[in-house]
């Protein structure tokens, strides 16, 4: 064993011997006099509780907002949040400040007010669209007061004017009307006029029972001209007056303002001896509003003074009459029909299909006159100047100078047809319109209606290109 081992070996017994005295050691004796006696007493000061910060927090699941407080009695403590996300970014001084941070896609009025543990509602108008006008937001509401709950859904507006502009398919005079003012309920009409085209006069929106509540100053008392507007009615005038210009100008306006402002029509003893339609003839034609006297042959036209003229329009002339309300009817035919300038009668032609001929409308005298047929049956028929532009129109398929000959004389005359040239395609030829055995000419009979007319036979034959020439006639 070397110096070094030796050495090393008497110092790690010595180190050994040291650690086996310091365990063995004998513990001292505990303190028989301790320096102050053990605590006994309750603490100072009781536990610190966490009561909130009195600030306002969003609550989703209600839409609403609420105070970081604990919930109690006459307070809008909506109860403490625990939410160190809340706590720490989503806490706000005010309920409106909470509102337009959290909820802005909801009115913040409405957000604020209903945050409240006990909403009051907040006073403004939101819009009942299926019946036209708004409501006020109140909690409790009174229906009879124009007062509804407003949803988080509805837009408030600050008065009634507004709400109702919001509505604008709806007249603002209908929707006001009908709507709470800002201190009163709603008066549920709105005074003013509007048309009625079943009975063609002006009616006032007002209550048609005593008291008349709306009744417009120019309406007369009795209240017949009030009558309650629909959602329907679209547009309001501030006089029947007005009202009558603007829907009824084709009532005079005299007697469109009395109808519509007593219910009792304007009449006069004269008439106004304009032109209206009368239906109640089997020959359709137009008559003037005028006294008819039987003895004196000036009032022929007249049908009578109209007690009323609600709902009939007046013309100038029979004319403008006619052409509006018969224009299934001849023209000719419906103005003398109302004029009698000739008597009744046009003298013009209409097709008889039954004789096949055209007759004249005149009065019937088969001795001296025999092509007078009378007035036609069917008021719808066509009428013609003359005879043959009738018998070319409509009877075309007869010889239109037979026709003309049967029509004016009521008697057929020979007829010797025009010496002109038509295609006889039974036979592949071209023949002249006269009759068969006509001397000195190619007649192939009398041409019909259908025939086309050559003036000459080679502007015929031309017709016929694969028939010699001289074969051709």
């Amino acid at each position: 064993m070397t110096t070094a081992t030796r050495s090393f070996s008497r110092y790690a017994l010595a180190i050994a011997v040291l650690s086996l005295t310091e365990v063995n050691a004998a513990t001292p004796n505990p303190t028989k006099n301790p320096t102050a006696p053990p605590t006994t007493g309750k603490p100072t000061n009781p536990p610190t509780i966490y009561v909130g910060t009195n600030k306002w927090y969003v609550s989703y699941s209600d839409q609403t907002c609420k105070k970081d407080c604990a919930v109690a009695a006459n307070t809008d403590c909506g109860g403490i949040t625990r939410d160190s996300f809340t706590i720490a970014n989503g806490l706000y001084t005010t309920a409106e400040a909470c509102c337009s941070a959290r909820l802005g896609y909801i009115d913040k009025n409405y957000c604020a007010d209903r945050s409240k543990v006990t909403p009051v509602g907040t006073g403004m108008y939101y819009a009942a669209s299926s019946g036209g006008y708004c409501l006020k937001d109140e909690i409790p509401a009174t229906a009879a007061d124009g007062e509804g709950k407003a949803s988080a859904n509805d837009k408030l507006y600050a008065t009634p004017a507004a709400c109702c502009s919001a509505m604008s398919w709806i007249p603002s005079a209908y929707c006001l009307a009908r709507s709470p003012t800002t201190s009163a309920a709603p008066v549920g009409y709105s005074g003013k006029w509007f048309v009625d085209y079943t009975d063609s006069v002006c009616k006032a929106d007002c209550d048609p029972v005593t008291p008349f509540t709306g009744r417009p100053s120019d309406a007369d008392t009795s209240g017949a001209a009030c009558e309650k507007a629909t959602l329907q009615t679209y547009q309001y005038y501030d006089t029947a007056s007005a009202c009558c210009k603007a829907h009824l100008g084709w009532i005079p306006s005299a007697t469109c303002e009395a109808v519509s402002t007593t219910g009792i029509s304007a009449t006069s003893t004269d008439g106004t001896d304009k032109w209206y339609a009368d239906y109640s003839a089997d020959t359709q034609h137009c008559v003037q509003d005028c006294a008819y006297v039987s003895t004196d042959a000036s009032t022929a036209t007249c049908g009578g003074v109209l007690k009323s003229v609600a709902g009939i329009t007046l013309y100038d002339d029979a004319d403008d009459c006619c052409a509006a309300k018969f224009p299934w009817v001849d023209k000719a035919l419906c103005e003398e029909y109302s004029t009698l300038a000739n008597d009744g009668y046009t003298g013009k032609w209409y097709v008889s299909y039954e004789d096949e001929v055209c007759v004249k409308d005149c009065e019937v005298d088969t001795v001296n006159d025999p092509e007078c047929g009378g007035n036609p049956s069917d008021v719808s028929a066509r009428l013609f100047a003359d005879a043959a532009i009738c018998c070319s129109s409509m009877l075309g398929w007869i010889n239109k100078d037979t026709c003309k000959s049967t029509s004016e004389t009521g008697a057929a005359v020979a007829a010797t047809g025009s010496g002109d040239w038509y295609v006889d395609w039974s036979k592949s030829k071209c023949v002249q319109d006269c009759a068969v055995g006509t001397a000195g000419a190619k007649c192939g009979g009398l041409a019909d209606s259908w025939d086309q007319l050559y003036g000459s036979s080679s502007a015929c034959c031309n017709r016929l290109t694969w028939i010699p020439l001289a074969q051709c006639t």
